[in-house]
Formats: structure tokens, C-alpha cells, sequence
């Protein structure tokens, strides 16, 4: 419970961030200070469950209030001031309780039971990837974050939008892009058809 702890007084320090490492020559530098941070509130909630410790809450205020502070539009970059994206957003929500973020993320959504990582124009456009050759690929549906929003929907107490043939029909690519764990994603994945009565086998 201490490392939790600390993790989350890290970053509220603004003293956690994960860290690019670009090919030589160019110099590391931090890059992902938001993301990470729904994985420890997550913990921290069901730490706090089971366990009676003052710090231990106060730490998970401290980290909920952080992440409340950073959003925008009620949603989540990688991080603090990038792009907002489906993914980012649905990872930092692992440990938010906040249906209208959930909701939120129905702007990504392609009207067939899947969801966009990001939204993209050719031109400069707020909230948007500027869309070129090098890029193109990033502008197709994401399996694995698909499955994060239907499990968000589900635990929200909204209507899904995507279906489970929906899911069983993608499972062979289910490591991809964003996720080159396919592990990580059958997680995610069982997380999202456990109340789902059409998932039985």
C-alpha cells in the first residue's frame, strides 16, 4: 500500500510521467503523464476498499482531483495539453467514476459497433490529427478500444453499442496498434462481456 501511495504523491508533484526514448541522436524526454495515472487510481480504489488507511484515501483524492483537473471537453490526452483520444481517455477512466466522460466518448464511435482511437482531418482542426500518408494507418477502428468503451458503458449503467458477435468477430486481431499485448486486450475483453448474457459459450 506504501508504493501506492507514493506513486500517486508522485504524481501529484507533477514528478511521474513515463519517458520517450526517439532514436540517436535526439535526447529522451517525458511523455505520458496522464495515462499511466488510471492504472494507480484503479488500484488505489480497491486499495481503499479493503483497507482502513487515512493516507491511502487522502492519496487517492489527491490523484482523482489531478485527473479532474486535466481533462478536457470531459476527456484525456496521452498527455497534459496533447490530443485528446478514445484510448487515452478510456484508460484514464479505468479510474474515474464519471458516466458523461463515458458518454463523451460517443464521439468516436463509427456507428457499426467500433471506435476510432482518435478523430483526424486533413486540415489543422482543434481536436483533430492532422491526416497525411505517414498517419494513416492510426485512422481505422481499434479492437482494444472498443472493448475499454463497452466495458466503461457497461459499468456506467449505459446502453452499449457494441454487440458481442461484434467482438467475437475481431477477437483474431485483438493485438493491434495500441495494444501489442494481446493478453492485456483478452483482459480488457472479458471485462466488457462479463454482464453480457450473449457471451456464453
Amino acid at each position: 500500500m506504501q508504493s501506492l501511495t507514493k506513486l500517486a504523491t508522485l504524481a501529484c508533484e507533477k514528478t511521474l510521467s513515463m519517458t520517450c526514448q526517439p532514436p540517436a541522436p535526439h535526447k529522451s524526454f517525458a511523455y505520458g503523464d496522464l495515462v499511466p495515472l488510471g492504472f494507480v487510481l484503479k488500484a488505489l480504489n480497491q486499495a481503499v476498499v479493503t483497507e482502513e488507511n487515512p493516507e491511502l484515501n487522502i492519496a487517492r483524492q489527491n490523484l482523482q482531483q489531478l485527473l479532474l483537473n486535466r481533462q478536457e471537453d470531459e476527456l484525456w490526452a496521452f498527455h497534459t495539453q496533447r490530443l485528446i483520444t478514445a484510448t487515452d481517455s478510456s484508460l484514464v477512466l479505468l479510474g474515474l467514476d464519471k458516466p458523461e466522460s463515458v458518454q463523451a466518448l460517443e464521439k468516436f464511435a463509427d456507428g457499426r459497433g467500433g471506435y476510432y482511437p482518435q478523430l483526424w482531418a486533413r486540415d489543422k482542426q482543434p481536436g483533430k490529427m492532422q491526416l497525411d500518408d505517414s498517419c494513416r494507418h492510426w485512422c481505422q477502428v481499434d479492437y482494444g478500444t472498443t472493448c475499454l468503451v463497452k466495458w466503461l458503458r457497461n459499468s456506467a449503467g449505459l446502453e452499449s453499442k457494441t454487440d458481442v458477435d461484434y467482438l467475437a468477430n475481431g477477437f483474431e486481431q485483438r493485438g493491434g496498434l495500441y495494444f501489442a499485448n494481446p493478453y492485456f486486450v483478452d483482459w480488457i475483453l472479458a471485462e466488457a462481456i462479463s454482464e453480457d448474457e450473449n457471451a456464453a459459450c
